[in-house]
């Protein structure tokens, strides 16, 4: 029966949780004996960043891959920001990710895997803004909100995601919509090139 399956399920979950804690237990044992500058730290920060990321805490995720840059060799720098940019972006700090993969792509203008996580960080924004253009649309057509104003009647009615600089009025979310998904197709079309 049904019973069973949950049982299951929850021993299944509960010893996810016990390797989970049991994995990140050894990355704080090797940080915390290991020399600061050891690739045995960076490798340990590395790590444990992949741990938080893999359970969407990508602040801790953040902090890990931020302390792995410090001892990291020159190799790993990129795919180390990379992880950056991706829980800046995954944290809601779009500009900030944006900055790091634009860097990234400075340095390196044909690396595959920036432009693919940068295309699909624009998607998502750009589908953010346009979604949140139609609502206030409605929102103002139903009378709900001062013109130009987001749902809560404000200045931008709290929507401003990040300090991306992504504000809810319908007028000026589509043209923003709009350019991001450009840069977006751009990014999608060297990736295939």
């Amino acid at each position: 029966g049904g019973g069973g399956g949950c049982s299951l399920l929850d021993r299944v979950a509960e010893r996810a949780q016990q390797r989970f804690a049991e994995a990140l237990a050894c990355v704080t044992q090797v940080t915390s004996t290991a020399s600061s500058t050891s690739t045995a730290t960076f490798a340990a920060h590395y790590e444990a960043g992949k741990l938080h990321a893999t359970r969407r805490a990508y602040a801790a995720a953040l902090a890990q891959f931020e302390a792995a840059s410090t001892t990291s060799p020159p190799e790993a720098l990129m795919p180390l920001r990379l992880q950056c940019a991706w829980c800046q972006w995954r944290l809601g700090k779009f500009a900030i990710a944006e900055a790091i993969y634009t860097r990234l792509l400075d340095a390196l203008p044909l690396s595959l895997h920036c432009l693919a996580d940068r295309a699909r960080m624009l998607l998502e924004m750009s589908n953010g803004a346009a979604e949140r253009a139609r609502a206030n649309s409605a929102s103002s057509e139903e009378g709900g909100g001062l013109p130009g104003a987001g749902a809560g009647g404000g200045h931008n009615g709290g929507s401003n995601v990040g300090g991306s600089g992504l504000g809810s009025s319908g007028a000026a979310d589509f043209p923003a919509a709009g350019a991001r998904w450009a840069a977006a197709l751009g990014d999608i079309e060297l990736v295939l090139a």
